[in-house]
């Protein structure tokens, strides 16, 4: 899927003719195409971290991917509160765990977490996760300044 049919289109839009535009475009298509990590479970980095942002707009994006990935609002909505539950793959709950530590960013903490995740990952897999996990930081940080309402 490209860009403009995932969350974030209307960041990318409100970006208009700066450079950051196409930058951030290519960025998240390239992390949604990428094999390393389901979809979903990038959906769901990015929705613990919009929810403790908190983002409302990404929030709403996010549950709305959510559910199309098979994901009704109320399980989505309990994952979100509980990071774990019976629908969960193994590696969605370490990395919903490991992207909620992100929004607090202390950096001893984050190593030991990162480091904990090395035997439960492949070396892609973990590369990606920590690049998701700081993607959706920054991704939810600027939504959250420049998207002040919900679609």
């Amino acid at each position: 899927m490209r860009s403009h049919e995932l969350p974030y289109a209307r960041l990318i839009a409100a970006f208009g003719d700066s450079p950051i535009a196409p930058a951030l475009a290519h960025a998240l298509d390239e992390m949604w195409a990428s094999r390393h990590l389901s979809r979903r479970c990038k959906l769901l980095m990015f929705a613990v971290v919009s929810r403790g942002l908190p983002c409302e707009v990404c929030e709403l994006e996010i549950s709305g991917a959510l559910q199309r990935e098979g994901l009704d609002a109320a399980t989505v909505a309990r994952l979100l509160t509980h990071l774990d539950g019976p629908e969960l793959e193994p590696i969605e709950r370490l990395l919903m765990s490991y992207a909620r530590e992100t929004l607090w960013y202390q950096p001893a903490v984050l190593q030991r977490h990162t480091r904990m995740l090395r035997g439960h990952l492949s070396a892609e897999q973990l590369v990606e996760a920590v690049g998701v996990a700081a993607l959706a930081n920054g991704i939810c940080r600027m939504a959250a300044a420049i998207l002040n309402e919900p679609a």
